[in-house]
């Protein structure tokens, strides 16, 4: 273990309260401009435009699970705690990643969906080695169930179809090869820093600090702090993200 410095190059506590980095790091990087967060770079026609600067929170984690998740299921995945999902007794695709007609039986692997009608495919990114999975087979494709991706435009009236579901060339986004999985993979991490960098903005550097002390209430008799829990709790709910 290397020895601890006591050198301090300068950097007093009185500094790092004035610029808000009491616990560090001293520095806010910027990105290199030459390492671009541009998506869909290199193009990508299968999966390009699926994750865009539009994409929510819940759906670029909706897309890393469905790539990186080993048994994807609607009972072991789906998450339908304080009604977080749709019921799961609706909402079933078929083989093209499509809705299947309203009424069908549910099948348990509604969102394990392969255009060959075959539902066999691994794990596709295994996060611990940070590579596309070695089992996967390239005749094994994927079409990304449209439930799991937010939507473009309004829904139809009650009793119709829901239109404008986010779709790419009239079809749902298709893996073919390992080259989708990186490319789909690589839009998921770049707009992920997007939306971190755009908190960072909004929040700043103690905004986050200042943030959880106001929803974990302050004192415990405190009639405001309770009253800033609540609204903090309503206004940054998971369903609006």
């Amino acid at each position: 273990m290397a020895a601890t410095s006591t050198n301090n190059a300068g950097v007093s506590n009185n500094l790092l309260n004035e610029t808000g980095r009491e616990n560090g790091p001293d520095y806010m990087l910027k990105f290199d401009p030459a390492n671009t967060l541009d998506l869909n770079v290199p193009a990508n026609n299968n999966v390009g435009g699926t994750i865009d600067g539009t994409s929510s929170i819940t759906e670029v984690l909706n897309v890393m699970s469905y790539l990186c998740s080993g048994t994807r299921t609607g009972a072991g995945l789906i998450d339908n705690t304080n009604n977080n999902s749709v019921a799961v007794n609706v909402g079933s695709h078929t083989n093209n990643g499509f809705y299947e007609q309203a009424g069908n039986p549910i099948g348990d692997t509604f969102l394990y969906t392969s255009g060959a009608g075959t539902n066999i495919t691994p794990q596709l990114f295994n996060l611990n080695t940070f590579d596309i999975n070695a089992v996967w087979q390239a005749g094994n494709d994927n079409y990304i169930p449209v439930g799991i991706l937010r939507r473009t435009g309004n829904a139809g009236q009650p009793g119709e179809p829901i239109h404008n579901v986010k779709s790419i060339n009239t079809n749902a986004p298709h893996i073919t090869n390992n080259a989708d999985i990186k490319a789909l993979m690589s839009d998921c991490v770049k707009q992920m820093i997007n939306i971190l960098q755009s908190t960072r903005a909004i929040f700043g550097p103690k905004g986050w600090t200042a943030l959880f002390n106001q929803v974990k209430g302050g004192g415990a008799g405190s009639k405001h702090a309770k009253r800033t829990h609540r609204q903090h709790r309503r206004r940054y709910s998971s369903k609006h993200y």
